[in-house]
């Protein structure tokens, strides 16, 4: 809960555990703690500030979840801006694949649509593909 993080750092050992569990190869992959790699922030806060507040709340996944959590205060930036940080996830490192589930695939979709306003306002020549599973 993001109300208590005083379990992060035995959290994300215990991922860790976990992934090298499932087979990850340390030596092959690249582990790190996301929250440490301040691009990925500054991404997410550049992509923020020009993203129209209509594109988040169109989302399929905020309007059930909204639903679904009623018990929750939902109202936050965190929760409605959560795709634009999974696209700065996506944009920061260059991601050429993203594995999803079908759930995910309007963020997908909005990440598409999110660089495609920012390499057209930049003039940025992109590679335009999106593979469905």
């Amino acid at each position: 809960e993001y109300e208590n993080p005083s379990g992060i750092k035995t959290n994300i050992k215990e991922m860790v555990i976990d992934w090298i569990s499932a087979g990850l190869d340390p030596k092959k992959c690249t582990m790190f703690v996301q929250s440490q790699v301040l691009e990925h922030a500054e991404l997410h806060l550049l992509l923020s500030m020009f993203i129209p507040l209509s594109w988040l709340e169109r989302c399929p996944t905020y309007k059930q979840q909204q639903q679904e959590l009623k018990d929750k205060n939902l109202s936050t930036y965190g929760f409605l801006g959560y795709p634009v940080l999974q696209a700065a996830d996506i944009l920061v490192y260059k991601a050429e694949a993203v594995p999803v589930g079908e759930d995910q695939l309007p963020h997908l979709e909005l990440c598409r649509e999110i660089a495609g306003s920012m390499f057209t306002l930049y003039q940025i020549v992109r590679n335009n593909k999106i593979i469905k599973p």
